[in-house]
This record gives structure tokens, sequence and C-alpha cells, in this order.
């Protein structure tokens, strides 16, 4: 089990590359001081798509705290000319992808979305599994 939340974060992060990378997406950046996540390829198109990864609290996050993780992500699209990517560990419903999506984000991958693309990989849905059991743990 994670002991802190950076480390579960660092560990989330990890993650997310690995579903991406299990989805035919290639990372062609790591985080940068300030930056985003990463920056990867899309599969089919090789467009750059910035990525910026959250681990939240809890299921349902306020529309403040989604807006200041947007922003990073919407503003390095801006800068470089890529996609957008969100990914958290939340239940994203439609009015909350409708407004990222307002602020510039092109995709919000959530819990479901998640666990539908590490599904390609059984030891890396397992890992993603362990992940969201500790984040628990740590929260309760």
């Amino acid at each position: 089990m994670a002991n802190n939340i950076q480390e579960l974060s660092q560990r989330f992060e990890l993650i997310c590359e690995r579903i991406l990378i299990a989805n035919q997406y290639r990372v062609v950046l790591r985080q940068q001081r300030g930056a985003v996540d990463f920056v990867v390829r899309e599969p089919k198109t090789e467009r750059e798509v910035a990525v910026e990864v959250k681990l939240y609290r809890s299921l349902r996050v306020d529309r403040s705290v989604l807006q200041n993780a947007a922003v990073r992500v919407a503003q390095f699209k801006e800068a470089r000319g890529t996609k957008a990517l969100l990914i958290g560990t939340t239940l994203f419903n439609k009015d909350e992808v409708e407004f990222l999506q307002g602020l510039g984000i092109d995709d919000v991958w959530g819990l479901l979305e998640l666990g539908q693309k590490a599904s390609k990989d059984a030891l890396l849905a397992s890992q993603l599994r362990q992940l969201l059991r500790d984040q628990q743990l740590l929260f309760l």
C-alpha cells in the first residue's frame, strides 16, 4: 500500500502512461517543470496530445478543481498546438465533460474509460485496481 499521496500520485501517472502505451500511444515527452505530465502521439494520426493526470480524493470533484486541472493542459495545448487529454480518478458526468471541453480539453478519461483501456493487459488492469484500493485506504 502507498504511504502517502505523492507516492500514490506517481504510481497513478506511471499506470496511466502504461495504459496509453498499451493502447498504441507513443510517449514523446515526460513531465518537465511546470508543464503537463507527458505528451504522447495518437496511434493513427501521430498527432501530439498533452496529457494531465489527476488523482482525486473523491469520485465527485468540484468544478473549480476540474477547472484548475484543465487550465494547465489547455494552456500547453494552445502554446504547442497539441490536443489535450485530462485523466482523473473520478466519474466524469456529461456536464463535467462538456464543461472541460469548453475549457479546451479534447478528451476526458475517468475511471470507466481507464478501466476499459487498461483491460487490454490483465496485469495492468490488476495494478490499476490495486492502486484504486490503496487510494481508498489512504483517504479514509
